[in-house]
């Protein structure tokens, strides 16, 4: 019924939170624990790839970096904008909702729409007129940030273009689900730097030779 659904969803929203928390943690250790983190990859590469890994890692480190940077900036702007928008339209709960928005922001285009799923109904139970509110809100902050935000801050941050990006999180999400989607875009920009690196590499050797 009604309250197994409700459940549901409740259960969902906490995963999808705590796969956010996760990926967050382990990219933050990636980013600050530099020496803890070459080692690991050094213990798990194998012995012939290890020598490249060392050289290439701060290049992938500093991929993760941007984009840690740029998500949290991102998450920040967007949790604010809810924030301040649904604080303003007297609906309950705002400052939850706002925390669930900004951490949604892990998942580029789909997370945004799970976010203002339950702004909206929950504004909706209130009054009619602050759910019509709220959903021109949510609206108003996602086209926002599609055409303003993300554009200037993790394009920027990334260096992926939104048809890559849209790719790996596809790919992600059929691969492992929610943890998947929210991994997709740091391991594409890591991915990134790896190529970035080989062509690099095999240009000099071009010019060189």
């Amino acid at each position: 019924g009604g309250l197994s659904s409700i459940f549901s969803g409740l259960r969902g929203a906490l995963g999808f939170l705590a796969a956010s928390a996760v990926v967050l943690a382990l990219t933050f250790y990636m980013v600050v624990e530099k020496k803890n983190a070459l080692r690991f990859l050094e213990s798990v590469t194998p012995p012939r790839y290890r020598d490249y890994f060392s050289e290439v890692l701060p290049e992938v480190q500093r991929k993760l970096g941007a984009w840690l940077r740029g998500q949290l900036m991102l998450g920040a702007l967007i949790g604010v904008s809810v924030f301040s928008g649904l604080t303003a339209l007297g609906v309950h709960y705002a400052l939850t909702l706002a925390l669930f928005s900004a951490l949604a922001e892990f998942v580029p285009y789909v997370g945004p729409i799970i976010a203002a799923i339950p702004g909206i109904i929950l504004a909706f139970s209130q009054s009619s007129w602050q759910g019509i509110a709220a959903l021109i809100l949510y609206y108003g902050v996602q086209w926002l940030e599609n055409h303003f935000l993300v554009p200037k801050i993790m394009q920027k941050a990334t260096g992926l273009n939104p048809i890559i990006s849209i790719s790996a999180l596809l790919i992600g999400a059929k691969l492992g689900g929610i943890v998947g989607a929210i991994l997709a875009i740091p391991v594409a920009a890591a991915l990134l730097a790896v190529v970035e690196d080989y062509f690099s590499r095999e240009a000099k050797k071009v010019i060189s030779a």
